[in-house]
């Protein structure tokens, strides 16, 4: 069974959605625990600069919010 079919036998008027016995019966391959430490370490490194980058953003929208304060007073 691929997503197409498991969103093909959605049920519903106004909202789809599909039951759990669909669910359990998905089947879902994962890969060896060898690829995933190589993903790991190869994602690991990017998400750590994208959390440096969104605490710089707070930091600098705070930055942003104390000056424009300032400046209108």
């Amino acid at each position: 069974m691929n997503i197409l079919d498991l969103i093909s036998g959605a049920t519903g008027g106004a909202q789809q959605h599909i039951n759990k016995q669909m669910v359990e019966e998905y089947s879902v391959l994962l890969p060896e625990n060898s690829i995933l430490m190589e993903f790991q370490k190869k994602i690991e490194p990017i998400f750590g600069l994208l959390r440096e980058k969104l605490l710089e953003n707070e930091s600098l929208e705070q930055s942003q919010n104390l000056l424009l304060a300032k400046l209108i007073n």
